[in-house]
């Protein structure tokens, strides 16, 4: 699971939180995901609330909802997806090391700041599932300041579950979800990344970072 320590590098600051809930591929600019492996569960629903939900709590505190990003939207499934498929749970994405900026860049992404909070959880109804991922995003720091941060201007929100499958150990139904925000150009300086916040206690996951952009 991610830790609470902030990364730096030279063009990306990350602040990573860690939250407890209940409980590819890039070629030629193009995304692959796997297609969920799961009996009944709607995939565009899952999504639909949770977005609902995340532009609910901007507008609720004064700002624009974001803009969907067709091309966030893939790199949000994708990444959903691909944390399920090769059980991890990170920012940091396995085989090259990077972090999600990297395929905002190949996908000729233009942009100034770019956040990303990720969530699962298990044992929930696919109904409350999304809401309960939302509750706790909005319960951390570092989450609800990607959520919050007025200059982002658009965003994307893909899901993914699977059921029976081992995922951190444990055969379970997991439903994964990635939330990705975005600056555009001309949207004014980059906010400061958000300062990581203490976990709160529970069981399921979750985890944000916000970095600049190229």
């Amino acid at each position: 699971m991610p830790d609470n320590a902030p990364e730096r590098r030279p063009t990306r600051i990350i602040a990573r939180t860690l939250v407890f809930g209940t409980s590819a591929l890039l070629a030629a600019g193009l995304l692959v995901w796997s297609p969920a492996t799961t009996t009944g569960w709607n995939q565009g629903a899952a999504e639909g609330t949770l977005w609902q939900l995340l532009n609910g709590a901007r507008t609720n505190n004064g700002m624009a909802p974001l803009q969907q990003h067709g091309t966030l939207v893939g790199i949000a499934r994708w990444r959903s997806s691909d944390m399920l498929d090769l059980n991890y749970f990170s920012h940091t994405i396995p085989g090259c090391g990077c972090l999600v900026y990297s395929y905002y860049d190949s996908n000729g992404l233009s942009y100034v700041w770019g956040g990303e909070n990720i969530g699962w959880n298990s044992g929930l109804d696919d109904a409350s599932s999304p809401v309960r991922v939302h509750e706790n995003f909005m319960a951390s720091a570092g989450h609800r300041a990607n959520v919050l941060t007025a200059a982002f201007t658009h965003g994307a929100v893909g899901a993914a579950a699977a059921d029976n499958r081992m995922f951190q150990g444990y055969v379970q139904n997991t439903r994964m979800y990635t939330e990705l925000f975005l600056q555009a150009p001309g949207g004014g300086a980059p906010p400061p990344a958000p300062a990581p916040a203490p976990p709160p206690s529970g069981g399921g996951g979750g985890g944000g970072c916000g970095g600049g952009g190229g």
